[in-house]
Formats: structure tokens, C-alpha cells, sequence
């Protein structure tokens, strides 16, 4: 298997901008990255909250399968129960047609309100339950596709997809418990934003004369960097670094997919130049460079195992910049195909 994450067919042209960016200057990329990161590290910031649970990554043989069980299976939650959820999110998008950034702004919603643990009762229950933490799982992905994507799916997918698991009022009133703990404070940065700010800042700051040899640069880029976030989405010890640090880490490693010949040192020096002096961030600062050597070690960890499926699913399939998709009008019929995603259910694994 190939290393390198497919391009897609029909890649969007980094020059041929939307109406987000086309009208705008370093100053405007400097002056929404500067508010974005206020944000993560204020509203939108989380703690280490399972490290108050036991090290029991290695309850469950399969690293791939969905949270089957929540019935059968004691305890609070664990590492593996969040990378377990992050993979059912991921088959969910991509079975709806959705995009990829609404796995890490669900998760984003999920760890926001599992932090909230020691303070708020609601979200206490789900650390103790993982069939409570498996529905706020759910709901959060539920609510993230209702905010940001054009075409959203009924709640009552969702029960489907729950196998009788979960009644629709329950997630009607998970998801009124989520809002109301996050203050409905649900516009947060995510590694994805900064990637395509970071990405915008060197096509401003790249002459027009400059720009015919610089599309297929940020198409390796953007892919490479893509994939790798998608991975730190999986991984919980991301969940307290900012989108920021982890979005420059995923840059920083994807430039070595660039001929040298093509983005020399020096344009490579300047490029994170001025990353750090606009968006203030030192990009040898040892947070960043360690963020980017286990985002590598994930890289090489997912490309040399057995599920090849996983890997293959993880791969970007987003244009530059985020042109956004719609659902399938015939989801819910669908739902008993065989490409239908993952069922989350008590009952034994299996396909809708």
C-alpha cells in the first residue's frame, strides 16, 4: 500500500479561492488565526480528563471495532473507548458524504463536556457509563452535522444506528445536556482551520509570477497535513493541545513529501518565518516538535498494521478548501445496505 493519501479527482485549485479567502491579506489571515487562538485557549480549551480513568487500553481485542457492548461491559471509560467512537464518527461522514472536519468538531464537543466531569453531573454519568458516554458520543456527532453541514441526518438514523439501544428522547436530551453544559458555545477552531489559514498565508504571501509552481506544493500539503490531523483525532493525548500547535506540527511534517528543488530551505524558512512571527507561535518550540514526532510514529504505526481498510478510510478525500458536500437524499433507506457504516449497539457487532 501506498504512503502517500490519494489526491483527489477532482482537487480543488488553492487559486481558484472561495469567497472565505479570496479577499484576503496576510493581515486578515493574522487577524482571524489571533482570534482563534484566544478561543482555544480560553472557551474552547480541555483537560486531561481520562487520566482519572484506569489504563485499560487493552480491554478490547480489536482496535477498529465500534463500542458493541456498553451493557456487558463494566467501568468508566477509557482511551480506547474515544479512539473506538472516533472511527465509528469517521465511517458515519464518510457513509453520509459529509466532511471529515465534522468528525473533529464532534470530538471537539465531546471532550469539552467530558472535561466538564468534576463540575457538572450530567457529564460525570458519562465517564462512568460507557453506554451513557457511547450516546454522548452519538449526540455529538448528531449535533455537530446539524450545525455545520448543509444536509443533516433525523435523529432517528441515529436510533437506527443505535440498534434499539437508545430511544430518540434520549438523544434529544443528550443533546440539550451537551449545549447547556458547553454554554452553547460551539464555534470553536479546529486543526483543519488552521491548516487552511496557515496554507492561505503562503499563497498571499507568494508573488502572482510565483504562483504557477506553487499549486502542486499546497496540494501535497494540504493532503499529507489532512491526514495527518485525522489521525490525531483518534488519539486522546492530543485532546489538551491546541488545533494551532497540532496544525503546524502536520505542516512541518508534510514538507518532506516537497522536492527540495521544488520548495527550497530557504523558501521553506521563510514560509515558517512567518508562521511565527504573524501567528506567534515557535515553530521549534518543543510542544510543536513533539506533537510532530507522534504524529509521525501514529503515520508509520497505521500504515504498517493489518487494517488497511482503516488506514485507506482515513486518507482525505476534501478539496482545498472545504467545498462543502451533501448528504445523500436516500441515507435513511440505505441505512440497510452494505456499505451502510458500523452499527453502535448492545447487541453483537454487525452492519446495518
Amino acid at each position: 500500500m501506498s504512503s502517500q493519501p490519494q489526491h483527489s479527482s477532482s482537487f480543488y485549485d488553492p487559486f481558484l479561492l472561495d469567497s472565505r479567502t479570496s479577499q484576503m491579506d496576510l493581515i486578515d489571515i493574522s487577524d482571524r488565526i489571533q482570534v482563534m487562538r484566544r478561543k482555544e485557549q480560553t472557551t474552547y480549551s480541555c483537560s486531561d480528563y481520562l487520566s482519572m480513568t484506569n489504563d485499560t487500553d487493552n480491554i478490547h481485542n480489536s482496535p477498529s471495532s465500534s463500542l458493541t457492548s456498553p451493557d456487558s461491559i463494566s467501568g468508566i471509560i477509557d482511551k480506547s473507548c474515544r479512539e473506538k467512537m472516533s472511527r465509528w464518527c469517521f465511517q458515519v461522514v464518510d457513509f453520509a458524504s459529509f466532511r471529515r472536519e465534522t468528525v473533529s468538531v464532534s470530538m471537539s464537543f465531546l471532550d469539552r463536556y467530558l472535561s466538564l466531569h468534576q463540575s457538572n453531573l450530567d457529564s460525570r454519568k458519562a465517564m462512568d457509563s460507557r453506554k451513557t458516554y457511547q450516546l454522548a458520543s452519538m449526540t455529538a456527532l448528531f449535533i455537530a452535522a446539524k450545525l455545520f453541514e448543509p444536509t443533516t441526518m433525523d435523529v432517528d438514523i441515529f436510533v437506527q444506528l443505535g440498534r434499539g439501544c437508545y430511544g430518540k428522547q434520549e438523544f434529544i436530551d443528550m443533546e440539550k445536556r451537551i449545549l447547556a453544559a458547553l454554554n452553547w458555545q460551539v464555534s470553536g477552531p479546529t486543526t483543519t482551520t488552521f491548516i487552511e489559514l496557515y496554507l492561505s498565508m503562503l499563497i498571499a504571501s507568494t508573488s502572482d509570477a510565483d504562483k504557477s509552481s506553487l499549486s502542486e506544493i499546497i496540494s501535497t500539503l494540504w493532503l499529507r497535513s489532512k491526514y495527518q490531523s485525522e489521525l490525531a483525532c483518534l488519539e486522546s493525548s492530543f485532546v489538551t493541545e491546541y488545533p494551532s500547535h497540532i496544525a503546524l506540527a502536520t505542516i512541518i511534517n508534510s514538507l518532506q513529501y516537497i522536492p527540495i528543488e521544488n520548495f527550497t530551505a530557504e523558501q521553506r524558512f521563510d514560509f515558517m518565518s512567518l508562521i511565527q512571527s504573524t501567528c506567534n507561535i515557535d515553530y521549534h518550540s518543543s510542544i510543536v516538535q513533539s506533537i510532530g514526532r507522534k504524529l509521525k510514529y501514529l503515520e508509520s504505526q497505521h500504515q504498517s498494521r493489518s487494517f488497511i481498510e482503516e488506514v485507506e478510510a482515513l486518507k482525505p478525500s476534501e478539496d482545498f478548501l472545504l467545498v462543502k458536500s451533501t448528504a445523500s437524499s436516500t441515507l435513511r433507506s440505505s441505512l440497510s445496505g452494505s456499505q451502510s457504516p458500523t452499527c453502535v449497539s448492545h447487541k453483537e457487532k454487525r452492519t446495518c
